[in-house]
């Protein structure tokens, strides 16, 4: 004959095993969810970084050419909306050349990966320019460098004086 308390304890081991198995379960799950969140953003972070070296590297070869006179300065000011980087240039997904007035910078400096041009606006003179001559009048150059890397735009700008002495 079994003693009457030990009859009534039978299944509750197995009951007990299932939660935990579920709670288990449910903390290994969050866990891959976790880990694959965290891989997208940090390959979201290695393609931005890669972008804007690219057009890093454009900038640096542009500077360069400028200051190897390489490269034709335009001769007039620009004027109104030619001045800006049209909004449209910085969506996500365009691709091909920004403009007629943009340049592309050789795959050599940037990588096969990543399209990266680059326009020259003047910005008109100024006898305040840094690294100018006191008294001398510089001439002032707007570079934008547009870098495209898996549909991820980066634009950096840099102004550049030019003394006529």
């Amino acid at each position: 004959m079994m003693p009457v308390g030990r009859h009534s304890q039978q299944g509750s081991t197995l009951l007990v095993s299932l939660v935990l198995l579920l709670v288990l379960t449910l903390m290994a799950l969050g866990g891959v969810s976790s880990s694959a969140l965290q891989e997208r953003m940090a390959h979201n972070a290695q393609r931005m970084n890669l972008g804007f070296q690219a057009a890093e590297s454009g900038l640096r070869h542009v500077e360069q050419q400028l200051n190897l006179r390489e490269l034709m300065l335009p001769t007039s000011v620009c004027s109104g909306g030619g001045c800006d980087v049209p909004a449209a240039l910085l969506r996500p997904g365009a691709s091909g050349s920004p403009g007629p007035e943009w340049q592309r910078v050789p795959t050599a400096i940037t990588g096969e990966e990543t399209e990266v041009w680059f326009r020259i606006v003047q910005l008109g003179d100024s006898a305040l320019a840094v690294n100018i001559a006191a008294g001398a009048t510089g001439t002032l150059y707007r570079v934008s460098v547009l870098s495209r890397r898996d549909s991820s735009p980066t634009l950096l700008e840099a102004v550049y004086a030019y003394s006529r002495l």
